[in-house]
């Protein structure tokens, strides 16, 4: 009897330290932070701590200057881009598997961006936007239009960070979708045009719905990276003007950096946190539209 008891625990016990390994890095602060959420805790007068239940976030929704902003901003930047990086992402994965052999030398050409440390992109694209010495406004200009203050101005500086996050962040979604089309049974396709199916349609009817699982996927993680970008937006305009181009991540930084309001800062990021979860929820349950 005991000897089955110990067999059946062996891998329970096997897998507890990583189990309580998860529960300290991962879960316990996520616990830790829900908690601070519930408080009245500024850093200017840490003996001052005050229980204030849902306090913080009423204020959140109803009363913060610049939350409503930030949404807007935050959701508007991560709508655009996962547009654009789906859209050029599928387009790129289909030509390279289609067209070109030596796919190696090209996955490693298309990686640099991404392997770029943000903070030289950012600055790299900041040159390139610059009002003056700008190869945007230097292109502008060539071709008979006036110059734009692309960082300074709310609609520019919104475009300026969303093509500068694109070309970071696009060929993650290329590389994803360029190993799901490696994968796919090519008997399937095969039997396609034996059939008399031409290009859209095979497509259509089987290169996309087999695609999908791992678009899901590509977009699920570039739409969580969006919804608490920070490097690209700080570095570009850091925020500006006023708080037109502030995402999430930033205000969470200000609130807690400037303001050293704890309390606030940790409800912000409670709420980005739900806000992923269901992000989460939406691609799992789209990758399994088809299946």
């Amino acid at each position: 009897m005991k000897n089955i008891i110990s067999k059946k625990a062996t891998p329970y016990l096997l897998i507890l330290p990583a189990f309580l390994f998860l529960t300290i890095i991962l879960i316990y602060p996520l616990i830790y932070n829900v908690y601070l959420s519930f408080l009245n805790w500024r850093l200017t007068s840490p003996g001052n701590i005050k229980f204030v239940g849902f306090e913080n976030y009423i204020n959140l929704f109803l009363k913060h200057p610049d939350f409503y902003d930030v949404s807007i901003f935050s959701i508007g930047f991560t709508i655009a881009t996962i547009f654009l990086e789906f859209i050029i992402g599928l387009l790129s994965s289909l030509l390279l598997y289609g067209l070109i052999k030596n796919r190696k030398l090209v996955t490693s050409i298309l990686l640099t961006p991404y392997m770029v440390a943000p903070i030289a992109v950012g600055l790299s694209w900041r040159l390139i936007w610059d009002r003056d010495l700008g190869l945007a406004n230097y292109l502008l200009v060539l071709l008979g239009f006036n110059k734009i203050n692309w960082l300074a101005e709310s609609i520019p500086a919104f475009w300026s960070i969303v093509i500068s996050e694109v070309w970071r962040s696009t060929p993650f979604v290329t590389m994803i979708l360029l190993a799901g089309l490696s994968s796919l049974p090519r008997d399937v396709f095969e039997a396609a045009h034996v059939d008399g199916a031409n290009r859209w349609q095979v497509f259509k009817s089987i290169t996309f719905p087999l695609l999908l699982p791992p678009l899901a996927v590509a977009l699920m993680f570039q739409t969580i990276f969006k919804l608490r970008v920070f490097d690209i937006p700080y570095i570009l305009t850091e925020g500006g003007p006023g708080t037109s181009t502030m995402p999430y991540g930033m205000l969470i930084h200000k609130t807690y950096f400037k303001y050293f309001d704890v309390g606030k800062a940790a409800a912000i990021s409670v709420v980005l946190m739900v806000i992923g979860i269901l992000v989460a929820m939406f691609y799992v349950k789209l990758s399994k539209i088809k299946k």
